[in-house]
């Protein structure tokens, strides 16, 4: 989440549940974990019955869409993610955070959907091979983009361009595998964020580039 996200808590609207792992990161996610240990299938599905309840909550609200799932994984209608969309924009006074991997997949579909300003698109990336995920971001219609780096799991190169992204969170793993990592990744990201001018989160605290910190919101 960003900055443009301003309440204190983010609420999981989970309008699908279920995914398949795409990549390291995703043996990360508590969703995974919770469907790996049970030894469950974790088959996307839609829940429809939920779709209208940011537009019941009259209380400017942040959401993140999906959490832990995809909302653009390939077993999920394009006629579904329309609908998604279209509470999203009908939710002005609401800020959504729409999480995915499947980046390219979105690309082809986002002709489909009405961006308004309440609208962010984040992307995890992981390491340095996965930076692929941010160039296709950048073209996005999305008018609020983030990045997230959230567990990192390798070095990034030096000349790492964020430019047009608004906010960039950067973090170790904190359960599951806790896989190590060195605080110099983190450091260099945060470093790369200030001279391109750019929001940085740490997960606990917002850097604007400015130089001013302010807390960053948690999920509930």
């Amino acid at each position: 989440m960003d900055h443009m996200m301003t309440p204190n808590k983010v609420l999981n609207w989970a309008v699908t549940t279920g995914c398949y792992r795409l990549s390291p990161g995703c043996n990360s996610c508590p969703s995974y974990w919770e469907y790996f240990s049970e030894k469950k299938d974790y088959k996307p599905v839609i829940h429809e019955e939920i779709l209208d309840e940011p537009l019941m909550n009259p209380q400017a609200s942040a959401y993140e869409v999906a959490f832990g799932s995809d909302l653009f994984h390939s077993d999920i209608p394009l006629e579904f993610q329309r609908r998604v969309f279209e509470v999203m924009n009908k939710a002005h006074w609401h800020t959504f955070s729409v999480g995915t991997k499947r980046i390219a997949r979105l690309a082809l579909l986002s002709f489909n959907f009405d961006w308004t300003e309440n609208i962010q698109v984040t992307v995890p990336v992981e390491s340095g091979e996965y930076t692929w995920r941010i160039d296709i971001l950048k073209g996005l219609p999305a008018k609020k983009k983030a990045v997230s780096i959230v567990p990192i799991l390798g070095p990034f190169d030096d000349d790492i361009d964020f430019t047009g992204i608004d906010v960039v969170s950067a973090a170790p793993e904190t359960w599951g595998y806790k896989r190590p990592h060195n605080s110099k990744w983190i450091e260099h990201i945060r470093q790369k964020c200030m001279e391109q001018e750019i929001t940085f989160s740490n997960n606990t605290i917002l850097y604007s580039h400015e130089g001013k910190k302010s807390h960053a919101v948690r999920h509930n």
